[in-house]
């Protein structure tokens, strides 16, 4: 065989393999890209739920008319459901991690939410207020 295709053929051969290893880890880090970006995002709605407790609790000591706003981040899709107090414990923040993965953060069940709408992607700004004696989450 002439030398020079040899080498040629030798350069494909490693060529192809090198391209096959690529395509491989590239799909690998993709599937890890997307976990990693769930659990912050999963991360981000329970800082969120909590800085909601934690204003409400300050809203329950401030006299009426008091409000507070609250935002975050969203890298996916969150839903707030439960969107008014019931027997069942109130609102609950949900993100939609996949479409099998679904982690959810209740919030305070003296909070009363009304929302105008339940999904929210992007940026979330609420708003907390006091009225009447009574919490309430809007947006």
């Amino acid at each position: 065989m002439n030398p020079k295709g040899q080498a040629s053929l030798e350069f494909m051969i490693l060529l192809a393999a090198l391209l096959g290893f690529l395509s491989v880890s590239v799909s690998a880090f993709s599937g890890l890209h997307d976990s990693a970006i769930a659990a912050i995002d999963a991360q981000n709605a329970k800082a969120f739920a909590n800085n909601i407790t934690s204003k409400a609790a300050l809203l329950t000591s401030l006299g009426d008319s008091s409000s507070q706003s609250v935002s975050s981040d969203i890298f996916g899709e969150w839903e707030i459901s439960g969107l008014s107090v019931n027997a069942s414990g109130g609102c609950r923040i949900s993100v939609h991690a996949a479409p099998e993965r679904i982690v959810s953060f209740p919030l305070p069940e003296n909070v009363a939410c009304n929302l105008s709408k339940s999904t929210f992607t992007k940026k979330i700004t609420l708003h907390i207020r006091k009225s009447g004696g009574k919490i309430s989450l809007s947006d």
